[in-house]
């Protein structure tokens, strides 16, 4: 698979690639990554296709993304966006752009240091 796969399992502590790949199915495999708490699959036009855990039903969240996403890709518009990671006290969320463009999302517990 291509290097930047390996990024949903770096995002959420885990030195293990052995799964976790982004692919534009439903079934992502984002649920069996360790430290996640919730995954989301966000459409091209800012759409919740699937949810599970705390992101569940949220479709303030997947606009929200949905909305850094777009922008952060017109800052850069040079360079595809391929990822973003926010940090929080106690959580961080990973959103990668597949490419189908659809946005894919995992809420994970950080790690205590």
């Amino acid at each position: 698979p291509p290097p930047f796969f390996f990024f949903w399992r770096a995002a959420c502590g885990s030195s293990d690639f052995s799964s976790g790949l982004v692919s534009s199915t439903m079934s992502t495999g984002l649920e069996a990554l360790p430290n996640q708490v919730g995954t989301m699959v966000i459409n091209s036009n800012g759409e919740a296709l699937a949810s599970s855990g705390e992101l569940a039903n949220k479709d303030d969240v997947a606009k929200t993304v949905f909305a850094v996403v777009t922008q952060a890709a017109q800052v850069i518009k040079d360079d595809p966006l391929k990822r973003i990671t926010v940090m929080g006290n106690g959580y961080h969320y990973a959103a990668m752009v597949s490419q189908e463009g659809q946005i894919h999302l995992v809420k994970c517990r950080a790690k205590k240091e």
